[in-house]
């Protein structure tokens, strides 16, 4: 998540009509669930679970293009060693992962490596996807193959020399890949969903952490703020202990990433805004809360 600024040409809601909004939306929520609420069977779980997870870890948004084509890849992501293009993840056999297996999705996931064995660029943020627990992988599998296929061939980067040399990747990851799991926060479940939230499904700290000069997240310094898309934007920082969200409690945050309006009355603007609108507005009102008491207790 990359927080931004910009004003809406409206007049500015108050504190209680901004907290009014929320509440309201949701109980809305909360009404619509257990209106429909039944007991699935364990398939339809895991399309349920794994479609929730496509939309808050950001998959349908970055592999989605322009023209509406859900999961067909192309979506450009900017970064100051060129320009990658999110691939085609829809069922489609040919040019989809309509052939992949569980272990062959596990493995792009955690080890970012393709069915091939060929390295993948770190702008799919495997670095982070590598905490998610095996149930949320086989969920994200599981939906992904009930996709509409779209038959279209994924795009060529556009990256120059030396990145151009996948190979250089193994080293990279030997530097910032440690194929390990998040350790868990004794007798805590909600800090450690929030946590698992933030780090693993949401990915907050792709954007608001510093890199290194080669493009690793400085792991020491994570949440801090950081600049990202190698364009001078800067992500400011969003963990209260390294000085973010100062004057925030839990009812603003929550507004801000179910809303995208933080407490003066000014709106998410850029990606943030993005974010916003496809991301954070989709978290349950459990995980939104536990995300949101992570960010401001740690």
């Amino acid at each position: 998540m990359a927080l931004g600024k910009c004003e809406k040409p409206v007049a500015h809601a108050t504190a209680d009509t901004r907290r009014m909004t929320k509440h309201l939306l949701i109980c809305l929520t909360l009404f619509t669930t257990l209106l429909f609420a039944r007991e699935l069977p364990a398939d339809e779980q895991l399309i349920t679970r794994g479609q929730y997870l496509a939309s808050i870890a950001g998959c349908k948004r970055c592999h989605s293009d322009d023209d509406g084509d859900d999961f067909a890849g192309g979506r450009a992501i900017k970064s100051k060693f060129g320009t990658f293009y999110t691939p085609n993840i829809s069922s489609d056999p040919m040019y989809g992962i309509g052939k992949w297996n569980l272990e062959t999705f596990d493995r792009a996931l955690t080890q970012g490596l393709s069915p091939e064995g060929e390295h993948y660029y770190p702008s799919f943020p495997y670095t982070s996807y590598q905490n998610l627990n095996t149930y949320d992988i086989e969920a994200l599998f599981t939906y992904l193959q009930t996709t509409t296929p779209y038959s279209k061939p994924s795009k060529e980067h556009e990256i120059g020399f030396p990145y151009s040399l996948r190979s250089m990747l193994s080293v990279w990851k030997w530097l910032y890949l440690d194929e390990g799991k998040l350790a868990p926060i004794p007798s805590d479940n909600d800090a450690n969903n929030g946590r698992y939230l933030v780090y693993a499904v949401t990915h907050c700290d792709q954007c608001h952490s510093p890199r290194t000069k080669l493009g690793g997240v400085e792991s020491e310094t994570r949440l801090s703020g950081g600049e990202y898309k190698g364009e001078g934007s800067i992500a400011p920082p969003i963990l209260s202990s390294l000085g973010g969200l100062k004057g925030w409690d839990i009812d603003d945050l929550e507004t801000y990433l179910l809303l995208g309006e933080d407490p003066k009355g000014d709106y998410a603007g850029g990606d943030m805004a993005d974010i916003v609108d496809h991301l954070t507005n989709y978290l349950t009102n459990e995980d939104l809360r536990q995300l949101s008491e992570f960010l401001l207790s740690n």
